[in-house]
C-alpha cells in the first residue's frame, strides 16, 4: 500500500510574510543613542537585516516548492538600468568603499543599500497577493500611527524619547528647539515629514475606498479607519515639523490626487453608475482644513495668530519671523540651498558620466564648493548631501544614474495612466484605481521634498515597497496554497544549509558593524571627556572589528596625540615620543584607506601642527599636507588660515601674513583672522592697518566692546605721532 503525501503549512512563505510586517513595524521607531548617529544608522542596519532573513526565508520556499518562485514585473528594466548604473558609478568612484558601503554613518545611498531594496521589490512581489499586501498595508499604518503619537507630545514639551534616556518627560535630552519643530524617532524634521508626506495621500485612499459598496471585506473596512486616523494624525506631524518641503510635496502630491479622483469621477463612476465615496473625501478634507487653518503652516498664518492680531505691519523694531531660518542669527536655508546646488552642478561637470562615485558627495563637493559658501553661517559644515536628490544623484552618479533613477517613476507614472484609463474595467476594481492614485501621490509628495532635500532609510524602503504594491494591485491572482508537501533531498537540504549559512555571515557582519559603531561612539566619548585611558581600548576594538574604517584611525590618532601631550607634561618622553610616532602612523593608515575626505587631512594638520612643537620637523610635513588638503578644497579660508599659523612657526613672517590675508580675501567675515591680524600688526608697531583690520571686525560685530577699546587706545596711540 503506497504512503499517502503529507501536507504542511509553507512555513518559509509564512517567514518572509512576517519578517515584511516586522520590518515595516520596527524599522520607523528603530534608534539608539549609543552610536554615532543615533538614528539613520540604526534603521539601514535594520533594513540590511530584514533584506537578508527576508532573502533566506524566500530562498528557502524556492527550494521546499522545488520551483523558482520570481515574478517578472513592469519595472524590470527600469530596475536593471538603475542597478547597472549604482555598479559603474561604484566601479568608477572616487572612493569606491564608501560607494559600496555609503557614507559613515548614514549608508543609505550606498550600493549595499540599492541592493536591500531591489531585494525587498523582488521579495514582495514574488510573494504577497493582493489580500497579504492588504494585510501588510495594515501595519504599515499602524507603525505611522505609532510614528505620529510618538512625535505629537514633542510640540508640547514632551519627548518619549527623553523619556527612554534620561527618565524625565520633557525635551531636555535634545540640543535641537524640538518644541519648534519636531523629529519624532526619525531625528530630524524634515526626515519625519517626508515619512508622514508620503503615507498621507495613500491613507486618504483607503479611507474614500472603505465607503464604496462593493467593498465587503471587513480587512478594507477596518484599513480605512486606520488610515483616515493615521492620515489625520500625520498631518498634525507634518504641521508640527514646520517643514516646508513637506509641505510643498504635499501640497503638489493633493492638487494631483484630485485631478485623478476627477478624471475616475468621468470615466468610471458615472459611466458604471457607481456612488462616488464623496462623504469620506469631505470628512477627511475639512478635517485636513481646518487643522492647516488652525495651527498655520510655513505658507500661512495660523487662525489663533489672526484672531490675537499678532500678525502686524512690521515697525522699525519689529522683524517678521522666518520660517526657514535654520537657527536664530543662521543664513536663509534656500540661499544655502542654491550654494551648494551650484557646487553639485560643478561636480556633475567633472565627472558627467558616472558621477564622482555613488555618496561621494562629501569629497568632491568641496573641490568645487562656491566662494560664496564661505559667507553663510554654516560655512565650515560637512556636506555630505546635495539637499536635492536630482542634483545628488547628478553628481555622484552622472547623467547615467539620474536617468536610470528618473526611469523607476516614469515607468511607475506609466503603469498607473495604464490602469486608470484601463478599458472594460469591472466597478468592483475601483478601490484598486484609487488606492493607485493615493500610492502616486504619495511618491510625488516624496519626490518634491527630496527635491528640496534627500531621501532617507524609511522613506526609500517604503517607496519600492509601493513600487511592488503597483503590480500586486494590477494582477488580481488567486491565494497561493497555504499548504506544501514537504519532501527534500539531500542536495536541497544542503542548498538550505549553504543559503543558511551565507546569510548568517551576513547577518553576523551586520551585528559587527554596529558593534565597531558602538565601541568607537564609547571611545570617542571618554576620549572627549579626557578618559584617554578608558577610551583608547574601546576605539582599538572598533578598528579589530573594522579594521578597513578610516574614521577609526582618525579618531584613534587624536587620542595618541593627546596622550603624547599628557606624556610630555609628566616628563615621559620615551612614552610621549612613541605615542607621537604612533599618531602619526593611525593618520597616515587613514588617509591611506580614504585619499580624497579632506577632512582626515585636517586632522592630520592639526596633528602634526600640535606635535611640532615637541619635534620641529614635523612642521614641514603639516605645510606639505595642508597644501595638499588645498588642492581638495580650494575654497577652504580654515585651510589657508592654518596654513599661515604654521608658515609663522616655521619662522617665514612674511609668508604667514599672505596666508592671512588670503583667508580674509575668501571670507571676509573671518573676523578670528583679522583679530590674529591685528595683534601681528601691533606687535610690529604698525597701528594704522591694526586698526584697520579691527574695524572691520567691529562692522560685523558692533556689540564687541573688547574690539571698540582696542580701537580707541590705537587710535589714541596713533594721534600723537600724527600731530
Amino acid at each position: 500500500m503506497q504512503k499517502k503525501n503529507t501536507l504542511v503549512p509553507d512555513y518559509a512563505h509564512q517567514a518572509v510574510i512576517f519578517l515584511f510586517h516586522f520590518m515595516v513595524l520596527s524599522v520607523p521607531f528603530f534608534f539608539t543613542w549609543v552610536n554615532e548617529e543615533l538614528f539613520e544608522f540604526n534603521k539601514m542596519l535594520l533594513v540590511y537585516g530584514s533584506s537578508i532573513l527576508i532573502g533566506l526565508a524566500w530562498s528557502w520556499r524556492m527550494i521546499i516548492n522545488k520551483k523558482i518562485i520570481f515574478k517578472k514585473t513592469y519595472l524590470d528594466w527600469a530596475i536593471l538600468a538603475f542597478v547597472v548604473s549604482q555598479v559603474l558609478s561604484t566601479i568608477f568612484s572616487i572612493h569606491p568603499r564608501t560607494s559600496i558601503f555609503g557614507y559613515y554613518t548614514r549608508f543609505h545611498g550606498g550600493l549595499l543599500s540599492t541592493f536591500s531594496y531591489v531585494t525587498l521589490y523582488y521579495a514582495l512581489v514574488s510573494n504577497f497577493n493582493r489580500q497579504q499586501f492588504k494585510k501588510l498595508l495594515t501595519s504599515i499604518f499602524i507603525a505611522g500611527l505609532g510614528v505620529a503619537l510618538y512625535a505629537i507630545p514633542e510640540h508640547f514639551g514632551h519627548s518619549p524619547s527623553c523619556l527612554l534616556i534620561t527618565g524625565k518627560f520633557n525635551v531636555d535630552c535634545w540640543v535641537q528647539k524640538v518644541q519648534d519643530r519636531i523629529f519624532g524617532t526619525f531625528g530630524q524634521p524634515n526626515w519625519l515629514a517626508a515619512y508622514a508626506v508620503l503615507l498621507l495621500p495613500i491613507g486618504v485612499s483607503l479611507f474614500i475606498n472603505r465607503q464604496l459598496t462593493q467593498i465587503k471585506d471587513n480587512v478594507t473596512k477596518n484599513l480605512g479607519l486606520l488610515a483616515g486616523i493615521t492620515s489625520i494624525a500625520l498631518l498634525l506631524v507634518v504641521i508640527f515639523t514646520q517643514s516646508r518641503s513637506g509641505f510643498l510635496g504635499l501640497g503638489i502630491a493633493f492638487a494631483g490626487y484630485l485631478i485623478g479622483l476627477a478624471i475616475l469621477f468621468f470615466k468610471d463612476f458615472r459611466s458604471q453608475k457607481v456612488t462616488f465615496p464623496s462623504k469620506n473625501l469631505i470628512i477627511i478634507g475639512a478635517v485636513f482644513l481646518g487643522l492647516a487653518a488652525y495651527y498655520g503652516t510655513p505658507y500661512t498664518p495660523s487662525v489663533k495668530s489672526l484672531l490675537t492680531h499678532q500678525i502686524s505691519q512690521p515697525t522699525e523694531n519689529s522683524e517678521q519671523p522666518t520660517a526657514n531660518r535654520l537657527d536664530l542669527g543662521g543664513t536663509d536655508s534656500g540661499e544655502i540651498r542654491k550654494i551648494v546646488w551650484t557646487g553639485a552642478f560643478r561636480v556633475w561637470q567633472r565627472y558627467p558620466i558616472f558621477g564622482s562615485g555613488v555618496e561621494t558627495f562629501a569629497y568632491s563637493y568641496y573641490k568645487d564648493r562656491p566662494m560664496e559658501h564661505n559667507l553663510v553661517s554654516e560655512w565650515d559644515f560637512l556636506y555630505n548631501k546635495a539637499h536635492n536628490e536630482l542634483l545628488n544623484f547628478l553628481a555622484t552618479t552622472g547623467i547615467v544614474g539620474l536617468t536610470a533613477y528618473l526611469s523607476l517613476f516614469i515607468v511607475f507614472a506609466i503603469k498607473v495612466l495604464g490602469l486608470i484609463f484601463k478599458k472594460d474595467e469591472k466597478a468592483k476594481y475601483l478601490e484598486d484605481k484609487i488606492l493607485a492614485i493615493g500610492m502616486s501621490a504619495g511618491l510625488v509628495a516624496l519626490f518634491i521634498s527630496n527635491t528640496l532635500g534627500f531621501s532617507t532609510v524609511m522613506v526609500s524602503t517604503l517607496m519600492f515597497l509601493f513600487f511592488a504594491a503597483l503590480e500586486i494591485i494590477s494582477n488580481h491572482e488567486p491565494i497561493l496554497p497555504a499548504k506544501i508537501e514537504l519532501k527534500l533531498s539531500i542536495s536541497e537540504y544542503a542548498s538550505c544549509f549553504v543559503t543558511g549559512l551565507i546569510a548568517f555571515v551576513l547577518t553576523l557582519q551586520v551585528i559587527n558593524i554596529w558593534r565597531a559603531d558602538y565601541l568607537f561612539t564609547q571611545g570617542s566619548r571618554l576620549v572627549d571627556s579626557g578618559e584617554l585611558s578608558k577610551g583608547g581600548p574601546f576605539l582599538q576594538q572598533a578598528i579589530k572589528l573594522r579594521p578597513d574604517e578610516d574614521l577609526f584611525y582618525d579618531k584613534f590618532a587624536i587620542t595618541l596625540t593627546q596622550a603624547a601631550f599628557l606624556f610630555a607634561e609628566q616628563k615621559k618622553l620615551p612614552e610621549a615620543q612613541s605615542a607621537a610616532q604612533s599618531a602619526i602612523i593611525m593618520s597616515n593608515m587613514a588617509i591611506k584607506l580614504n585619499p580624497v575626505h579632506l577632512n582626515l587631512y585636517k586632522t592630520r594638520v592639526r596633528l602634526l601642527s600640535s606635535l611640532g612643537t615637541l619635534d620641529p620637523e614635523l612642521l614641514q610635513e603639516a605645510q606639505a599636507n595642508s597644501l595638499t588638503a588645498m588642492k581638495l578644497a580650494p575654497t577652504d579660508p580654515k585651510l589657508v588660515f592654518n596654513l599661515g599659523l604654521i608658515t609663522q612657526a616655521l619662522g617665514d613672517e612674511e609668508g604667514a601674513v599672505q596666508n592671512f590675508v588670503k583667508a580674509i580675501e575668501m571670507k571676509d567675515d573671518y573676523v578670528q583672522v583679522r583679530k590674529y591680524l591685528a595683534d601681528y600688526y601691533v606687535s610690529k608697531d604698525q597701528t594704522g592697518p591694526a586698526i584697520e583690520q579691527l574695524k572691520k571686525v567691529l562692522a560685523y560685530f558692533p556689540e564687541d566692546q573688547d574690539v571698540a577699546g582696542k580701537i580707541a587706545t590705537l587710535e589714541a596711540k596713533l594721534k600723537p605721532s600724527l600731530q
